[in-house]
């Protein structure tokens, strides 16, 4: 493993509330939460973990006093703000579906906030209320950082009802957010918006030559139970690879699943795995996540990587 990096983890933290059929409510923290704790649970000491967000009067302490218990997480970039914090519900109506409704917006991160980890070796960006950065702020943010920009496109294909549901639709300008990007995740439902048809391998090449050649170093595309795939230009043609999950967890929660998957990428990349093996422990982190209800439950391990990289 390589010496010592510094993570960024730009995004929301929402309060959580979980209803599923038969089960009873859950709630608590989550959000950029699972990418943290994920991340410092795969690299340990060989990373600084960076949180960039703004967090609302009512649930500051409770994220501060959850995340002093990892050493390897800084939270002088947490910022308190008077406003209540981002409070997403999430009804399901199976492991996959669900409906949302979000209520209560923080304060987007500003240019200036972001200067704390221009320095870093990678920053996460993760949509995780469609408003935790602006697209002005973005571009400003990939033209004077030096390091990986990962990022989860996650919201912003969501629009917001007045009564806080949200629905899928497509921003006016998702090509400039994702052209500032070094890897960009979506999901199978994500793609199907912006590309304006189904995932498959075709669709999938023809988006990735489109719209990414030739700065975009590989789409990923999480697919639920079946893994992920990963979209990539080899030498002088562009790959699809799909990778399924190699463990069968019991399902308890799918929520996070595809903030871990992040996760799990990001962790490869910088212990400097092949991307194929970063994909493998992107699909990993997802599927053992789903073994967990909180962000703070989860259980991934630094040997998750290092049995990664004995294989190379």
């Amino acid at each position: 493993m390589k010496s010592k990096r510094d993570i960024a983890v730009v995004g929301c933290i929402n309060r959580d509330t979980v209803r599923r059929p038969g089960k009873r409510e859950t709630n608590g923290l989550g959000g950029t939460l699972y990418n943290i704790f994920g991340l410092s649970q795969l690299l340990e000491k060989h990373a600084t973990i960076i949180p960039v967000c703004n967090v609302g009067v009512d649930v500051y302490d409770d994220v501060i006093k959850l995340l002093g218990r990892l050493n390897n997480v800084r939270t002088d970039l947490i910022r308190r703000v008077p406003s209540r914090n981002n409070h997403c519900t999430m009804t399901y109506s199976n492991d996959a579906d669900r409906s949302e409704i979000f209520t209560g917006f923080v304060p987007a991160i500003s240019s200036n906030h972001l200067r704390g980890v221009i320095k870093a070796d990678l920053a996460l960006i993760n949509f995780i209320s469609g408003r935790d950065l602006t697209l002005r702020t973005l571009q400003h943010f990939r033209r004077v950082f030096d390091g990986i920009i990962y990022l989860d496109f996650h919201t912003l294909s969501l629009g917001l009802h007045r009564d806080g549901t949200r629905f899928m639709r497509r921003p006016t300008r998702w090509r400039e957010y994702i052209s500032c990007c070094d890897y960009l995740q979506l999901n199978a439902s994500e793609f199907a918006l912006l590309a304006g048809e189904e995932f498959n391998r075709e669709s999938a090449i023809a988006f990735y030559d489109d719209y990414l050649m030739p700065d975009c170093n590989a789409m990923l595309v999480t697919l639920g139970k079946d893994g992920a795939a990963m979209i990539r230009r080899e030498k002088r043609r562009i790959v699809m690879r799909h990778e399924k999950p190699g463990i069968a967890y019991d399902i308890r929660d799918t929520t996070g699943a595809g903030d871990l998957f992040a996760s799990g990428f990001c962790a490869g990349l910088a212990s400097g795995l092949s991307l194929s093996k970063c994909l493998e422990l992107a699909v990993h982190a997802g599927s053992a996540g789903c073994a967990s209800v909180h962000p703070q439950d989860i259980m991934l391990r630094a040997g998750d990587v290092e049995r990664l990289s004995q294989k190379m």
